[in-house]
């Protein structure tokens, strides 16, 4: 589990653009693609959803639930 900040969290949304609008225009395809490429992660698993399949849902999961060296 990373130990980012609430403050790091609140900056990276803004910064993905999250609250209505596509994360850097991302397409779920895309989306699937980076973290696969970058992280090696499917964005996609089940551990990844905290409440929904949305993609701030799933990078936020992915912030929780892997360390600090992968998320960083």
């Amino acid at each position: 589990m990373t130990d980012m900040s609430s403050i790091k969290r609140c900056k990276l949304k803004w910064l993905f653009r999250v609250g209505g609008r596509d994360m850097l225009h991302f397409t779920d395809h895309t989306f699937r693609e980076f973290f696969e490429e970058h992280a090696h992660r499917n964005i996609d698993a089940a551990v990844y959803r905290e409440r929904s399949t949305s993609k701030v849902s799933r990078l936020c999961g992915f912030w929780k639930v892997e360390s600090n060296h992968l998320v960083w």
